[in-house]
């Protein structure tokens, strides 16, 4: 029993509907190319090479530094220094 038509579309003990999929779908599509306008625009790289890259993938640090996805790479210490920096 709900209060709306689309109250339970996340209750994983039943499966989507076709529409329920169809507006997830629609939903994870938008952030996802949010996601990927917004790491282009803030790395200043080409916005298909983002597209290529915005896969799912867990990238290595060292990947990542190649790739243009991260500045440098820190080790746990250098981190908390930064952090304490900043803030």
């Amino acid at each position: 029993m709900t209060t709306g038509k689309f109250k339970n579309t996340t209750n994983s003990d039943k499966p989507l509907t076709a529409e329920e999929r169809t507006l997830v779908m629609k939903d994870l599509y938008e952030v996802h190319d949010l996601f990927v306008k917004t790491v282009a625009e803030n790395r200043n790289l080409d916005i298909n090479k983002v597209k290529e890259l915005a896969n799912g993938w867990a990238y290595t640090g060292t990947d990542a530094l190649k790739l243009g996805l991260v500045d440098d790479l820190a080790a746990w210490m250098k981190w908390k220094i930064i952090w304490k920096k900043m803030f």
